[in-house]
């Protein structure tokens, strides 16, 4: 990872959460495909649930219908099985198998085989009860159970609890036509035989066990007719009937309410007819309506996976870009500073983000190059014009003493000429022979000695307090230059000191940053270890709605069970008589538990698979999650390693700029110690005037006959004077 560039690990970022992204895009459009594929081919399911619906419609009209009415009917029946068989060949043909579904199925064949010799029965006059019950009532069922069972194993919830509805209507409609029957031979006056009572209270349960299944699960426009019917004067009668039918035996004919009765239950059998017609019809089209929504949703996705995919890949890039970019520019002005360049200005000072920070963090190093560069500078003007200023001093005083000794040579030839010339006293003037020369030189030379000795000494002091003035001024004047030096050079050490100080704290800011970064390393870790710990979860919960979901197939297959026991003890009850009575009331309640527990196990595994896909996406999230906390941390390695470079350069810069500051410090002294010097220098001239002035006091006492010795002494004496 450590050879990946910047501009790498960018685009690396960048494309893991879009790879991610365009993941989960893909599979919500598959998703979303998969549900219009689901619901197109179950599509066969709400026909076959239709046809079953029709075909327990079509045995009790042909049982009531009267004799003109009995050919078409019959037609509608066989016209009705036609559609059945094909309902049930398009289901098989999508590869589906239900065990309930299939039994049902063979059921209805199997009666159907009876259809014709119980029609020429009924043809001749010759049907018996038990026949009907055997063939067209067991066939009715069989059709409700197709309908119930379709409800069952559609996946789409809505659509499933749609078919449920219209189960629960045809139930209800089942129980009002076996009460319209018995509530016209009760209020005729005549007993109900044992086996009517026990249809009638099988009709009593069908209507306590559906109507509010009818009342959930159909939408508002199918149910409001039902209540207003019920709710009215005509429905307020029919319940009034059906309770004393419940709990009393026949009174007697009563004309009057058996035409009430027999006009309330037509217009019931008329409402329930065409409430039935209404709902297929809308259950039809419900389907449809699913369909087109889910295939419209798969278009909208699939296009708005498609656009987020293309924005995402184009703001990544110009992100990316920009980013490298930026980073790419402020690496080549570091390479250029290292070299050396100072000049340049630093890119993206005036950003307000990282790069801002970046930029302004080399913008500091920068100007502490210059400032460097700038002390070294002084520093060195500050030693070369030192060096000028001492080697000007020397070649001053070196001439100043040539001219002071030549003009002393000068006096002293012009001395020695008046002298030669005879103007001192006891001077001879006349060479003499030469064999007397050297005496005449002697004698005059001894006369010569002690006045040019006098003359000297006037001479001498005078030249002597005229030279230790211009020493001491230009001793002065050195002392004051030497001061402004070393004034100089506190000021340069004390700002050597104060960057010092500066790159000190900037050491100390760096490791503290480094301390930060291993700290967002360590905690990078820790994330790492809690995402790894949440993925271990994920997959634990999901492997336990797995086996919840195992568990609820159990159920239901006991509930599916449990009802077919139900209805076949209901069949068995149903041949004993009266004395079966109470053992189809148990058979039916059972019956009821086995279809609340069937029901109640549907919605569980609903939502066990829906927790289940749930449960799965969080797993893969987590484990990107992870996947973009690893990222993080060798970015924040990578990030550690430069800081460790940078404190370590600016140890070294805050080293070196101390061996600066000792330097500076050394020449500081020196200069107050040159300084020091000058002025004894200064006091050791002044004391030499004044040693002069003595002088010249102790000759302007000597009385001399020549005056122009006495007038030698005393300018001596005033010049001595004017230098103290």
């Amino acid at each position: 990872m450590s050879k990946v560039s910047i501009r790498g690990l960018l685009c690396l970022i960048a494309a893991a959460p879009l790879a991610a992204f365009l993941w989960l895009s893909v599979q919500s459009v598959i998703n979303s495909y998969a549900k219009y594929q689901r619901l197109n081919e179950q599509m066969v399911v709400q026909k076959l649930a239709s046809a079953g619906g029709r075909i327990a419609q079509s045995m009790p009209a042909e049982a009531f219908a009267t004799a003109n009415e009995r050919d078409a009917r019959r037609q509608i029946s066989d016209q009705v099985m036609k559609e059945l068989s094909t309902a049930y060949a398009s289901w098989k043909a999508e590869g589906n198998s239900d065990e309930t579904i299939d039994r049902s199925f063979a059921f209805i064949q199997d009666k159907q085989k009876l259809f014709s010799d119980y029609r020429a029965k009924v043809d001749a006059g010759k049907p018996t009860d038990a026949e009907e019950r055997e063939i067209l009532q067991p066939t009715s069922a069989a059709g409700l159970e197709l309908v119930r069972r379709s409800g069952g194993t559609i996946t789409d919830i809505d659509l499933g609890r749609y078919i449920d509805g219209y189960h629960a209507l045809m139930q209800v409609n089942d129980a009002g036509l076996i009460e319209i029957n018995l509530g016209e031979k009760y209020l005729s006056g005549a007993a109900l035989s044992p086996g009517e009572v026990q249809f009638l209270f099988l009709a009593k349960g069908l209507r306590d066990r559906y109507l509010p299944v009818l009342r959930e699960f159909l939408p508002p426009e199918l149910v409001k007719p039902f209540n207003d019917l019920f709710n009215g004067p005509e429905g307020a009668f029919l319940s009034s009937v059906r309770e004393q039918m419940y709990n009393e035996p026949a009174q007697g004919s009563d004309q009057a309410r058996s035409d009430r009765w027999r006009k309330g239950s037509s217009a019931q059998a008329g409402l329930m007819a065409e409430l039935i017609a209404k709902a297929e019809q809308s259950l039809g089209k419900k389907a449809t309506t699913e369909l087109n929504a889910l295939e419209r949703a798969f278009m909208k996705s699939a296009a708005i996976a498609l656009g987020v995919t293309t924005l995402v890949l184009v703001l990544s890039f110009v992100v990316v870009r920009n980013i490298s970019r930026m980073i790419r520019s402020i690496q080549q002005r570091m390479g250029l500073l290292a070299d050396g360049d100072t000049a340049s200005a630093i890119p993206f000072i005036s950003r307000s983000d990282e790069i801002g920070d970046m930029a302004q963090s080399v913008e500091a190093f920068r100007q502490a190059a210059i400032r460097n560069a700038q002390l070294e500078a002084e520093a060195a003007a500050n030693r070369t014009r030192a060096e000028a200023e001492r080697a000007e001093m020397q070649a001053r005083a070196e001439a100043e003493a040539e001219e002071r000794l030549e003009k002393a040579t000068q006096t002293f030839a012009s001395n020695l000429r008046r002298l030669a010339r005879g103007d001192m006293l006891c001077e001879i003037n006349t060479p003499m022979n030469a064999q007397f020369e050297a005496l005449r030189a002697d004698f005059n030379t001894s006369v010569r000695q002690l006045r040019e000795a006098l003359l000297s000494v006037g001479h001498s002091v005078s030249t002597v307090t005229s030279g230790s003035k211009e020493i001491s001024d230009a001793s002065d004047n050195l002392a004051k230059r030497t001061e402004q030096q070393a004034a100089s050079l506190e000021e340069t050490a004390a700002a050597l000191e104060e960057i010092t100080v500066n790159v000190v704290a900037t050491s100390k800011r760096t490791a503290e940053a480094r301390d930060v970064v291993r700290d967002a390393r360590r905690r990078a870790d820790q994330s790492g270890a809690v995402v790894r710990n949440a993925v271990s979860a994920m997959q634990r919960i999901e492997e336990s709605s797995r086996q919840i979901n195992q568990i609820i197939a159990v159920i239901d297959e006991i509930a599916f069970q449990t009802n077919l026991l139900a209805l076949n003890a209901g069949v068995e009850a149903a041949r004993a008589g009266e004395a079966g009575k109470g053992f189809a009331v148990v058979a039916q309640e059972v019956r009821e538990l086995a279809q609340r527990s069937a029901n109640a196990a549907k919605e569980i595994k609903g939502l066990i698979t829906n927790s289940s896909a749930a449960v799965s996406e969080g797993v893969k999230l987590v484990s990107d999650t992870g996947e973009g906390l690893s990222t993080i941390e060798q970015l924040v390695q990578t990030i550690n390693a430069h800081m460790d470079a940078i404190a370590t350069g600016t140890n070294e810069q805050s080293t070196g700029l101390a061996e600066v500051n000792r330097a500076v410090n050394h020449m500081d002294q020196v200069t107050q110690q040159n300084a020091a010097m000058v002025e004894e220098m200064s006091a050791a001239g002044a004391g030499l005037a004044q040693e002069s002035s003595i002088l010249s006091e102790l000759l302007s006492h000597f009385q001399f006959e020549a005056s122009s010795l006495r007038s030698v002494a005393a300018g001596s004496a005033r010049a001595g004077a004017r230098a103290a």
